[in-house]
């Protein structure tokens, strides 16, 4: 569905990997929508902003911390970080007080990379 005279919407999962996955062999770039992926401030490079050429590059490193062997060895601190967040989260509803979830999210987040094995 056209949502603007630039942007569309997919509904279909096969969707998702045309868009999103890899791309065949010859096939150029996709250009990243702005509105979803801004320039890097300041010009500063960075994985998610990385041209084509720099981004095998940049990503190698990290590709080890993801493989689904890693991802199960960390399952058990990232689930304890989320069961902190969700019983914070109760807390604060029981209470009636207002929270700010972002604040929430970032430690959460934080707390997560800075406690997980990493082999870089």
């Amino acid at each position: 569905m056209r949502l603007a005279p630039n942007e569309l919407s997919f509904i279909h999962a096969e969707a998702w990997q045309d868009i999103y996955g890899h791309r065949k062999r010859g096939h150029r770039e996709m250009t990243k929508n702005p509105i979803w992926a801004p320039p890097a401030p300041n010009g500063v490079l960075s994985l998610i902003h990385a041209k084509e050429k720099d981004h095998p590059r940049m990503r190698k490193p990290f590709v080890p911390a993801f493989s689904l062997r890693a991802l199960k060895q960390q399952e058990d601190i990232m689930l304890s970080y989320i069961d902190a967040l969700i019983s914070h989260l109760k807390k604060h509803a029981a209470s009636g007080n207002l929270v700010d979830i972002k604040d929430y999210y970032n430690w959460t987040t934080f707390d997560i990379i800075v406690s997980c094995p990493r082999k870089v």
